[in-house]
């Protein structure tokens, strides 16, 4: 994800919107252990 402006604002329904400074971001999908192994996690 590219920022161009100064900041942004992430918002997600369910938590705190967060702002983010200008820059490039790498956006990777969250994942979590079980015993049964690492499975991505699905809101």
């Amino acid at each position: 994800m590219r920022v161009l402006s100064e900041t942004a604002s992430l918002i997600h329904e369910e938590h705190h919107a967060i702002t983010i400074p200008q820059g490039n971001w790498l956006v990777r999908i969250q994942r979590e252990y079980e015993p049964e192994g690492w499975r991505y996690v699905a809101d």
